[in-house]
């Protein structure tokens, strides 16, 4: 098997009002609260399908939560993930998914990473939800060469018949690297306009957005819109491969920042053509 989440976190100015858009409008289960001391936080993991979870925190002390609440006004912060190999030596952390490590992010290409020791049991689907999993979380790096290489060699691969498409509509291009449910994708951003130009152009690396796979395209746009959501029309996500041929992934839309708690969440119903990793390396 291979590297696998445990949860991805979101720093905001107060953690319960934020929960309740997660719980009430978006249906994720709530599994829990507890400190984060790794990034200096306290606040609430929630389900993100049967795959992973969402921490929401606010900051308790000085540390990484409270420089991304200065930086950036908080949102998206870092990983949380289990491998199948032993760590690299890193700061010890804990949280309520057990003890960790925080990796340094020049060996995460700029990314904040931290690896937990043991892994935690899949969180318990929930009904009504508007998704059915967490397709993949996107980041932005640098340098895609180089950060493909740093996550190699803490065992983290990509998947060469996945990456190195680059997204016209985005103007990115990637680096797919697949967990056992899921995958991780890198982005190099061309330009700084844009959902990942701006992350680039703020934070040099940074985590730019979370896609939710749903099966129900118009169901969830118009669930969300019911509840007073901002969000996008759906629309192609096509890319180009090497050859230059044009290649579409499916459709996806965007919660608004407002309505998300600074949360950049990416709703997406996958073709035919899209990355797909599940358990069993399906």
């Amino acid at each position: 098997m291979g590297w696998s989440w445990g949860y991805v976190s979101t720093v905001v100015p107060e953690v319960e009002p934020a929960v309740r858009f997660f719980h009430e409008i978006l249906g994720l289960p709530r599994l829990g609260e507890g400190e984060f001391t790794g990034l200096g936080a306290k606040g609430e993991l929630l389900g993100l399908g049967s795959n992973a979870r969402l921490a929401v925190l606010e900051p308790v002390s000085d540390g990484i939560a409270a420089e991304r609440l200065r930086e950036s006004r908080g949102g998206l912060c870092h990983l949380g993930i289990v491998l199948p190999s032993a760590a690299p030596a890193a700061k010890p952390t804990s949280s309520p998914l057990g003890p960790g490590s925080m990796l340094d992010p020049a060996a995460t290409a700029g990314l904040t990473v931290e690896l937990l020791h043991d892994e935690p049991a899949p969180p318990a689907a929930a009904e009504g939800r508007l998704f059915s999993e967490l397709d993949h979380v996107a980041a932005v790096v640098a340098d895609l060469k180089s950060a493909v290489e740093a996550f190699r060699s803490i065992g983290v691969s990509e998947d060469p018949a996945t990456s190195w498409f680059r997204f016209p509509g985005l103007e990115t291009r990637n680096a797919v690297l697949p967990a056992s449910s899921g995958y991780l994708e890198l982005n190099k951003a061309e330009t700084a306009e844009g959902v990942f130009g701006s992350v680039a152009a703020r934070l040099g690396a940074g985590i730019a957005g979370l896609t939710l796979s749903t099966e129900d395209m118009p169901e969830a746009l118009e669930r969300l819109r019911s509840a007073g959501v901002g969000v996008t029309d759906a629309l192609p996500v096509v890319a180009e491969n090497q050859a230059r041929e044009q290649v579409e992934f499916g459709q996806s839309a965007v919660v608004s920042l407002k309505s998300s708690y600074g949360t950049r969440l990416f709703l997406f119903t996958p073709g035919a053509n899209a990355p797909a990793y599940a358990p069993g390396g399906g």
